[in-house]
């Protein structure tokens, strides 16, 4: 018998050793139950945390966003002017429903498109907190893209909500590494009663 011959019945004895060692330890049920829960039990804590902290961002968005078109629809109703009172009272149920105030900033912006300029002509806009309103130069430079089309002299309200979420149990030590998140919400609607959405004395024309 060669060399060759040999080193390859060598090997075949040893594949076909480990196979059956290998099938030995599929079949054997027997195992040490307090070994395994302490390696399995923080593999299942690090999954548990992590799907908790996952579904808790998502349900943050959605909440965020349900808040927003609640804002929306509340100033698509009003026959009555806004004023400061109404716009705080909003910011007020907006925290309430996100669950948080940290940062939490409305802005309500009223529109009317200009055909002769061929831009959105801001009305009036406010905002809570201290934050910017817009412009007519800054808002069509910055949001034209995400404006609608409009009709000569159609007017419209912008709703804008942003609000920063921390996610829960987040720790770059157990590979659950999320960072603050800012939701940001750009609502575009239509007063639904007469047309008119007005600030104090500012109206659509």
């Amino acid at each position: 018998m060669t060399e060759f011959n040999i080193s390859k019945l060598y090997v075949q004895e040893f594949m076909a050793g480990l196979r059956l060692e290998l099938r030995k330890f599929r079949d054997d049920t027997s195992a040490g139950l307090s070994v395994e829960f302490v390696y399995l039990f923080p593999m299942l804590i690090w999954a548990y945390i992590g799907m908790f902290a996952f579904f808790h961002a998502f349900r943050a968005e959605g909440l965020n966003l349900r808040a927003s078109y609640a804002l929306a629809d509340f100033v698509t109703r009003q026959t009555e002017p806004l004023s400061d009172r109404h716009l705080n009272g909003m910011q007020d149920v907006f925290d309430f429903i996100v669950g948080n105030e940290y940062n939490n900033w409305i802005r309500l912006t009223s529109v009317q498109w200009d055909d002769d300029d061929d831009e959105y002509d801001v009305v009036w806009s406010e905002a809570t907190k201290g934050n910017t309103t817009w412009t007519t130069d800054a808002l069509n430079t910055n949001k034209r893209d995400e404006l609608p089309v409009m009709a000569k002299g159609d007017y419209a309200i912008i709703v804008e909500t942003s609000s920063n979420y921390f996610p829960a149990f987040s720790t770059p030590y157990f590979g659950i590494d999320l960072q603050r998140v800012t939701f940001q919400n750009f609502i575009f609607t239509t007063n639904r009663q007469n047309g008119r959405v007005c600030w104090e004395t500012r109206c659509n024309n």
